[in-house]
């Protein structure tokens, strides 16, 4: 009964996956559409910002959450109300400094102070981000991955629906569409984080958390151990963009940042491995079978270096056209660096 579960849980969780990806692709193909290069790569630079920012103003908490929600369920309240609180805390902080500091910021992330607004935004889409990871997280710790899962689809569908209807309300009018973006998918985190956990927070519960604080302090020190990785793979995905803005333009930022999108975009056709890979590895290592795990990673290895070296040459000649069914005709520019970036991607 609990490995139907399991299997069922892996399935869905996997289209859901895919699926968000997917939405992932048309919000890009509609921002690319509706806002000119340069407000593009303005949202290209945000989308990094974001990205490196996520496991900074979260403090990996959602995955020390998720784990430690599985392993004490019994203290799941407690340890969702405090990593809300801290992330609050947090958040209340970057946001107050973002607002004072607003144009000095735009000038480092937008290279001018003219976009102070979309610094501020930013920093309240993190809170929002923030509430719904841990919302996320908290379900995945309970293993009710049903809801977990709606709520991911809830979450990303809205931006790709707001994007449609934005670029309709406001043509050609490129800083508004970004702004009301913005502002629209935060409050959107944050009603989503509290139609699910409406009946699981309680900030007055502090006396029961400073019970349990050393269960508590094990979450924190666990979360926070794992925030230089999240942090140094952001920026590996950050810095092109950000050197491509100061270095060269804004314009240029959004082609990096194609680049950029398109490593992650291949992460479409690694999920379904993914998934195959985790059951089988687990099966034989449960049937303590000698030798087999080599057997089959010697299998993947191989497969890797000989196939995906053939699949990395045809998506280099494809690059053009990946780049206009992605983001349009007039980002054709950018397809000598995505041709480049594909041939190692695969591997990535």
């Amino acid at each position: 009964m609990k490995l139907s579960k399991f299997i069922k849980d892996l399935f869905t969780t996997g289209l859901t996956q895919i699926f968000v990806l997917l939405l992932g692709i048309i919000l890009l193909r509609i921002m690319a559409t509706a806002l000119s290069k340069e407000y593009f790569g303005i949202f290209m630079i945000i989308r990094r910002v974001i990205g490196v920012g996520a496991p900074l103003i979260t403090l990996n908490l959602g995955v020390g959450l998720a784990r430690y929600v599985s392993y004490e369920r019994e203290k799941d309240r407690e340890f969702l109300n405090a990593t809300l609180c801290a992330i609050t805390i947090i958040s209340v902080l970057i946001i107050i400094t973002s607002i004072i500091f607003r144009d000095q910021l735009s000038l480092i992330f937008f290279t001018t102070s003219d976009h102070g607004l979309f610094v501020v935004l930013t920093t309240c889409f993190l809170f929002s981000y923030g509430i719904f990871s841990l919302s996320y997280s908290f379900f995945r710790g309970r293993q009710e991955m049903n809801r977990a899962n709606k709520m991911q689809v809830l979450y990303y569908l809205f931006p790709v629906m707001g994007g449609l209807i934005l670029s309709q309300l406001f043509t050609n009018q490129y800083s508004k569409i970004l702004s009301f973006y913005l502002f629209s998918f935060s409050l959107w985190g944050i009603v989503v984080g509290i139609i699910y956990l409406r009946q699981k927070v309680h900030f007055g519960r502090l006396p029961a958390i400073i019970k349990d604080i050393k269960s508590v302090k094990a979450l924190f020190f666990y979360s926070l151990s794992r925030i230089p990785s999240g942090f140094f793979l952001a920026l590996v995905f950050g810095i092109p963009v950000f050197v491509a803005s100061h270095k060269i333009s804004l314009v240029a930022a959004g082609y990096v940042g194609i680049a950029v999108a398109t490593v992650r975009l291949v992460e479409i056709f690694a999920t379904p491995f993914n998934l195959l890979f985790l059951p089988k590895f687990a099966e034989i290592k449960r049937n303590n079978v000698s030798g087999e795990i080599s057997n089959k990673v010697l299998i993947v290895t191989s497969f890797i270096f000989t196939v995906l070296p053939l699949v990395a040459v045809l998506s280099y000649g494809l690059a053009e056209y990946a780049v206009i069914i992605f983001f349009g005709t007039k980002y054709i520019p950018a397809t000598q660096g995505v041709s480049l970036v594909i041939l190692f991607s695969v591997f990535y």
